[in-house]
């Protein structure tokens, strides 16, 4: 399996990951009564110092992420790139990134030539 093969798979792979991951734990979250208020998941994630510094770390991540999204994206081509922006909000980061950069493997692939 060549090296782009081995990417894409790996990406496929942290999508689903990414996704069954925040979805499984979101929802335990709404079941135990979270989401109660609008800033509700906000307040949960920083009730501690800790939780506080993983927050920010993955805030100012995304941010990067997404801006490097709309960047490269429109370098190469990507379609849609708007939804994974949104979904990055509406899902999570650790599924839209990694789903991203599947997309951005393939696209590559397809300008290349490779089928």
């Amino acid at each position: 399996m060549n090296t782009r093969k081995i990417r894409i798979v790996l990406y496929a792979a942290l999508t689903l990951i990414g996704t069954a991951g925040v979805l499984w734990f979101n929802i335990r979250f709404m079941l135990a009564g979270g989401f109660d208020s609008p800033t509700g998941f906000v307040d949960a994630a920083t009730v501690n110092p800790a939780g506080a510094s993983v927050f920010v770390d993955i805030a100012v991540a995304a941010t990067a992420g997404m801006l490097f999204m709309v960047v490269e994206g429109r370098r190469v081509g990507v379609r849609h790139i708007w939804a994974y922006v949104l979904l990055s909000f509406l899902l999570a980061f650790a599924a839209t990134f990694p789903a991203f950069l599947l997309a951005r493997e393939l696209r590559l692939a397809a300008l290349d030539g490779v089928g």
